[in-house]
Formats: C-alpha cells, sequence, structure tokens
C-alpha cells in the first residue's frame, strides 16, 4: 500500500506510545505517522530546511515527507520569523513533489499521492494570538471576522494540497487551549479560560462545516477530524480516570503551575511526568499524546470523525 504523512501539525500528537522524537519543549513525542518507514529506502535529506525529509523505499511503496514544525499558523502574519506557515510549508511541498515524481514516474506519483493520508494540525497559534492580542474581550463581528479569514485561508491550503494530488486528509483539531497551564496562570483561581476554549471549539466547528462541504465538492476527498478537544477535555474532567494526578500545571517549569516561566534546562520538572497532562506550559506529555494518538487513530466518533485515521487508511 502507498502511503504518505505530510504533517505540517502539530508533533505532540502520534499513534504510538514508543518516544522516538523531541519536541521544543525537551519532552519526548511519539512520531505522527503508524508505523515505521522499511529498510530499503532511498533518502532525499537536508533540503531547504534540515528537518524537512523524504522517504522513498527502494520498491516505491512508501514515502514519508514529514514537516517537523509544532502548531504552523494559518495566518501568514502571526509569530512572523518563529513559525513556518502553511502558506510556506505547502509551496516547500509542491517542489519535493517534483523530486518524488523525477524518482518514480509522474503516473506513479500521482497515484501515490491519491493514496496518501495527508496529516495536518492547525490554528492554535492563530486562536492564542487572536484572543490575548484582543485581550480577551473581542466584540462578536471581530470573533467572526477572524473566524471568516481562518476558514477562507484553510479553504485555500487545502484546495493546494487537492492540486497537489491529495486525496485523503486527516486534520487534528485545535485542543481547549484555554486549558493550559498559561492560560490557567491568567485566571485568579487557575480554572480555564471559558472565552479562549470557546473561540477554539468555535474555529472546530467550522472546520467540521468546511470539511463537509469541500469533500461533497472535490471529487475523491476522503477525511477525518482528529478531535483533541474532546480527548483534553475528557482528561481535564477526569484526570484520575486516566491515572493523572494533575491536569492543570506544568510538569516543567517554575512559578504558578509552572507556567509563569516557561521549561528549560534553569527550571525544575516533576519525576512523575506520566501523571501529568502537560509537559510544559503549552505541550502536553508524552502520554497524553499517547492516549490523543491512540483515541485519534482508532478511536469512536467522539474523537474522531465521520471515520477515524485507522479507517481512512483502510480506504
Amino acid at each position: 500500500m502507498y502511503e504518505l504523512v505530510f504533517n505540517v501539525g502539530s508533533n505532540s500528537y502520534g499513534v504510538q506510545k514508543k518516544p522516538t522524537t523531541v519536541s521544543g519543549s525537551g519532552e519526548q513525542n511519539p512520531p505522527a505517522h503508524p508505523k515505521r518507514p522499511p529498510r530499503r529506502e532511498l533518502c532525499l535529506r537536508r533540503v531547504r530546511n534540515p528537518r524537512l525529509h523524504c522517504e522513498l523505499s527502494s520498491s516505491h511503496q512508501l514515502i514519508y515527507f514529514p514537516y517537523a514544525m509544532g502548531y504552523p499558523n494559518i495566518l501568514i502574519f502571526i509569530f512572523q520569523g518563529t513559525t513556518i506557515t502553511m502558506t510556506k510549508q505547502i509551496q516547500d511541498f509542491a517542489a519535493h513533489r517534483s523530486n518524488i515524481a523525477s524518482r518514480v514516474t509522474a503516473v506513479v506519483a500521482k497515484g501515490l499521492l491519491s493514496k496518501s493520508v495527508f496529516l495536518i494540525s492547525s490554528g492554535g497559534n492563530d486562536v492564542f494570538a487572536f484572543f490575548f492580542g484582543t485581550s480577551g474581550n473581542a466584540t462578536a463581528d471581530q470573533i467572526e471576522q477572524f473566524y471568516n479569514v481562518m476558514i477562507t485561508n484553510y479553504t485555500t491550503h487545502l484546495k493546494a494540497l487537492y492540486d497537489l494530488g491529495a486525496r485523503k486528509f486527516a486534520l487534528v483539531n485545535v485542543p481547549p487551549v484555554g486549558c493550559c497551564p498559561i492560560s490557567r496562570v491568567r485566571h485568579p483561581l487557575g480554572a480555564c479560560l471559558d472565552g479562549l476554549n470557546g473561540l477554539a471549539k468555535g474555529f472546530n466547528d467550522r472546520v467540521s462545516a468546511l470539511m463537509k462541504n469541500l469533500s461533497s465538492e472535490m471529487e475523491g476527498m476522503k477525511y477525518t477530524i482528529g478531535n483533541s478537544y474532546n480527548v483534553v477535555m475528557s482528561i481535564v474532567s477526569d484526570p484520575a480516570g486516566v491515572g493523572y494526578k494533575d491536569a492543570s500545571s506544568a510538569c516543567c517549569g517554575s512559578g504558578k503551575l509552572g507556567a509563569e516561566v516557561m521549561c528549560s534546562p534553569n527550571t525544575t520538572y516533576c519525576t512523575n511526568r506520566n501523571e501529568f497532562l502537560f509537559w510544559d506550559r503549552i505541550h502536553p506529555t508524552h502520554a497524553t499524546a499517547g492516549k490523543a494518538g491512540f483515541a485519534m487513530y482508532s478511536g469512536a466518533l467522539e474523537y474522531a470523525s465521520p471515520i477515524n485515521l485507522k479507517q481512512l487508511v483502510a480506504i
């Protein structure tokens, strides 16, 4: 089976428990693909960004092309210089798509891409930036304008990938970022910021509607949406139920909830990270990533819809 994973999303969510990559926070996280590449492969490494690479098996059965950039922003003016936007990553993919075709044939490349899974996790940075940029006091009109701009841009990105040959899309929606320690520390009682969570949920609802519409318009398009929002909220509502002792503070960091000073070699960290929801003030622990990954890969509709990732791969 041909399989390509185009990961422009969070490297905090995966479908394997074994840690093999290290996030910017220092916590090891699972890869975003469900199985490892075969031993015999032609590697196209050290392209424009050394973190980007492509692996092509000698039998042309698998190409793995990860963009290891957590939460790329949808809007090009968010966190300029600190993240790689979806626009830029799609441009890079378009360039390397030609490399794929040159190593097989155009016909084989087209078939390969049509059977590949394009994994996308984006929007969190944009939601954060808008909420705190408006001090959490945005008007209804401003929020609606934000959603419209986001969905317009997201639509452009998805159509660009479709035009490049993508047919199977696996999206991961925005988690309840209002429950991150960096958000909670702004609440006098350390509670989740409902306004920020509401903004994330509103965006997620619009992405769901977008995907339903696009799949009816674009021939051959199939998709799944991994519901990281529901996964994290289920843990927040009953942390003990999944073996967690702390679902509000960071394992690594300092100050209130471990969120006033970001995680670094000079800050303290917990000794029982597998009992924490959050590794640092924004990112989940490896344990949380594993739970989310398995829920999205083979879970029920609550965590992946309209089908899960396992079902999408099998199509």
